[in-house]
């Protein structure tokens, strides 16, 4: 029954892509990683992120439309070229666990050569985490710090954090840039 639901177009992920999110560390400043999705040899959809050389990774399972290990929204296209959601991640020294919109977008597709793939994503890699305020903009800012709550669900929008499909998600596309 899942291996149906999975997503069959797993090339539609495959590209260089940078996050951005609201620094769990450092309120009020906003971190970017780059990295890369492909499909290993194994047929399994692969994730690596990093900045300022540090790298994490780890499988992904696209499945009804949602992504896991971080649950996104995809931009239904014939390639994907953003994804928006939440990421659970540990917010201190305590390991307490936090919740946080995150959104990838696509900045480059694969090569096919798997050891120039490795040197470009690995040079992105390289890349500060930490941005200037200025390289954020303001529709991917109020899209990543949306109010949420019993305030905010009295005045029309959302008790919980969640990854709802917007109008801003078409705005932020249209920002892309490649880098």
């Amino acid at each position: 029954m899942v291996r149906n639901a999975v997503d069959s177009r797993l090339a539609a992920y495959e590209g260089f892509w940078r996050t951005t999110h609201a620094s769990v560390f450092q309120p009020g400043c906003f971190c970017q990683q780059h990295g890369i999705i492909r499909i290993e040899d194994d047929g399994v959809l692969r994730f690596e992120l990093g900045a300022d050389g540090i790298r994490y990774g780890g499988s992904m399972f696209p499945v009804a439309g949602q992504v896991f290990p971080i649950a996104r929204n995809v931009v239904p296209m014939p390639k994907i070229v953003m994804l928006d959601g939440l990421l659970i991640a540990a917010s201190s020294s305590l390991r307490i666990p936090s919740a946080y919109a995150i959104i990838f977008e696509r900045v480059g597709d694969l090569s096919g050569d798997r050891t120039a793939d490795d040197a470009q994503v690995a040079a992105l890699m390289e890349r500060p985490e930490f941005v200037e305020d200025d390289e954020v903009p303001a529709v991917v800012r109020d899209h990543l710090l949306r109010n949420f709550g019993p305030a905010a669900a009295r005045q029309g929008g959302e008790m919980m954090l969640s990854a709802p499909l917007t109008p801003r998600l078409a705005q932020i596309m249209a920002l892309s840039r490649p880098t």
